[in-house]
């Protein structure tokens, strides 16, 4: 058994902005599993948020690559997870490595992703497509040159409500807004009629983690409905979510990847909390993987190849909201073949 892994660097179209972090390219590792016939591929990007740069993914995985080649040749997936929470592997590396060997494994048996995992074939959810905090007129242009039936806009910047007016006379399409913890409570008090009345859907992680109680005066109002991000991390997490909020987003890379999050839909299910599936920006290797979990979602954001200026991958492709499954084992990503030197 065999691991490889390419660190990339990926040019953005445009510069991304969120409440906490400018980039203008996305710094990733994609991995790969082999056993000689059969390859299973996953990813894990740069992140201010959780911590992780592609120069300490890289070292880490190579402290862990010659144990990673000796013991998942013999796992189940559960049972190799099992063993990298014992080894105390980061949790962005972790979710990197999962997901690339139940693609593995699903290929091997020559079934998708989804059918390997026991589930239903996957519904058509619309994703959405990102709008990054920006000056209002290049805003409106992201808007114009991507025509989307559904956008997520990124506030936590001076003047938002503003902003989002603006925003709302350049297309008739939902808005579902994201605050990455930018605001304060009086503030999005103020806000939540105005954003009703401006066709925003929902409203993602408005206050900052630390203040989970404060969402509950949020939630109360019942105007809109307040999802947590950064306020769950994992299944630890949902049971206090369950009293601030409304729904989850869910993310490979939070969680530790496929096999914690099966088990944080179901504990949010249980809780009766709606489950948004977001992504990172990053190649088509990590948006494919998100495909397969489309029937246990109700929200789904997954653009974030979209974002990128060349996607050195291939594999699902999200057009109009929609994606095209691929007929095809695992995932059915991989790595464009002139990124593999």
């Amino acid at each position: 058994m065999r691991l490889r892994y390419y660190p990339l660097k990926m040019p953005l179209r445009d510069p991304f902005t969120i409440a906490y972090d400018t980039r203008r390219e996305q710094r990733t590792l994609i991995l790969c599993l082999e056993d000689g016939t059969y390859q299973g591929w996953g990813e894990v990007v740069e992140s201010v948020f959780y911590r992780t740069t592609l120069e300490g993914l890289q070292q880490e995985l190579e402290t862990h690559k010659e144990w990673v080649e000796t013991v998942f040749s013999d796992s189940e997936p559960r049972s190799f997870y099992r063993k990298m929470e014992e080894r105390e592997i980061s949790l962005p590396l972790r979710s990197a490595l999962d997901t690339a060997f139940y693609d593995l494994r699903a290929r091997k048996q020559h079934r998708p992703l989804w059918q390997y995992l026991g589930l239903q074939r996957p519904a058509q959810r619309i994703s959405s497509f990102t709008i990054g905090m920006d000056r209002p007129e290049h805003m409106i242009r992201k808007i114009h040159e991507n025509p989307w039936p559904l956008y997520k806009i990124k506030m936590g910047q001076e003047g938002d409500l503003e902003i989002l007016e603006r925003l709302r006379k350049a297309t008739s399409s939902p808005f579902r807004i994201d605050v990455n913890g930018g605001w304060e409570l009086l503030q999005a008090l103020k806000y939540l009629p105005r954003l009703k009345e401006l066709k925003v859907e929902l409203l993602e992680q408005p206050l900052s983690p630390e203040h989970v109680s404060q969402h509950q005066e949020l939630k109360k109002k019942q105007i809109i409905p307040i999802f947590a991000d950064e306020s769950c991390q994992h299944e630890d997490h949902v049971s206090l979510c369950a009293e601030s909020f409304d729904g989850v987003n869910i993310k490979m890379i939070k969680a530790g990847g496929i096999t914690p999050n099966l088990s944080l839909i179901q504990k949010a299910r249980e809780r009766g909390l709606k489950i948004m599936m977001g992504c990172m920006v990053e190649s088509s290797i990590g948006i494919s993987v998100l495909a397969h979990l489309l029937s246990l979602v109700d929200h789904v954001d997954m653009d974030g190849a979209l974002l990128l200026a060349e996607d050195p991958a291939e594999g699902v492709r999200v057009h109009n909201g929609g994606c095209d499954l691929l007929d095809k084992p695992g995932t059915g990503a991989e790595l464009k073949s002139s990124y593999l030197s």
